[in-house]
């Protein structure tokens, strides 16, 4: 966290320290796109929630399976920290010692092969977190401006709403919308709206860490970018303490405030029309 947002991360980490076993995983489920999920496979997540659901829970599960998941996790981050190799012989010390109880019990039969992790190729030759120049940050942005633009042609179209006259076609006798085209157009609207927020806190003032990692997390949670695009705070810093950069952002914010109101039209139009009756 600290390598992520150098002296701010303790302002930004989901559970302050010092922390519990439970919160270390718990950091890691919040901010595993933005940070940890950059350093590892993205699967690890999945281990990720296995662990947590077994101490959460108290659910009845092999000792060794445990052992296994936690040691393959520790194993992934081996070229970030220092300690992996002693939390290993850590882990394989109580491996080997709950191995020789369960060999009697019957319970469960592990090879070596199962029980010691081979060094796995995919960990090995996961890249790290390469810096993504401006110039591509720039790129992914208006690529989320074309999606979001055209999604709204398409909404605006099955809702027969003209966002150059802020009317709607009702001709006696049409049948209401689709309620998913009602459900799309709010949430395109209430994202819209995040997203304006987001890019006046990066452009009143000269942005930080917290007001960019704001904007990569509405990226992110409205799944704006697919997860083979590796932005990463630091990544959005650099283009936008550019002044080209922020200029390109400001206008783009006035583009996107424009479709704002044809999207806030829109909802009034057809909410006067037609009774929404589906969530938001």
């Amino acid at each position: 966290m600290k390598a992520a947002y150098d002296e701010l991360w303790q302002e930004i980490v989901y559970i302050k320290p010092p922390w519990s076993l439970q919160d270390v995983l718990q950091c890691f489920k919040k901010h595993w796109i933005a940070v940890f999920g950059q350093l590892v496979p993205r699967k690890m997540l999945e281990t990720v929630g296995s662990l947590i659901n077994f101490f959460s829970s108290g659910e009845t599960i092999s000792t060794l399976w445990l052992l296994q998941k936690t040691k393959e996790l520790v194993k992934a981050f081996r070229k970030s920290s220092e300690r992996v190799p002693g939390a290993i012989t850590v882990i394989e010390d109580i491996m080997n010692k709950v191995q020789s109880q369960h060999d009697t019990s019957g319970e469960l039969e592990l090879s070596a092969g199962d029980v010691v992790m081979n060094d796995d190729e995919s960990v090995d030759k996961q890249p790290g977190s390469p810096h993504v120049p401006p110039q591509e940050v720039w790129a992914v942005f208006e690529n989320i401006w074309s999606q979001v633009y055209q999604t709204s042609l398409e909404v605006f179209k099955a809702l027969s709403f003209d966002p150059l006259t802020m009317q709607a076609a009702t001709p006696m006798g049409r049948p209401p919308p689709p309620q998913d085209a009602l459900a799309c157009l709010h949430r395109l609207s209430s994202m819209v709206s995040q997203l304006l927020q987001a890019f006046g806190r990066v452009l009143s003032s000269t942005p930080g860490l917290e007001e960019v990692q704001t904007l990569l997390s509405i990226i992110y949670s409205n799944k704006l970018v697919g997860e083979e695009t590796r932005l990463t705070a630091k990544d959005l810093l650099d283009c936008f303490s550019q002044p080209d950069y922020r200029e390109k952002l400001g206008v783009g914010g006035n583009q996107l405030l424009e479709l704002q109101k044809a999207l806030d039209g829109c909802v009034q139009t057809t909410g006067q029309n037609f009774a929404f009756t589906a969530p938001c």
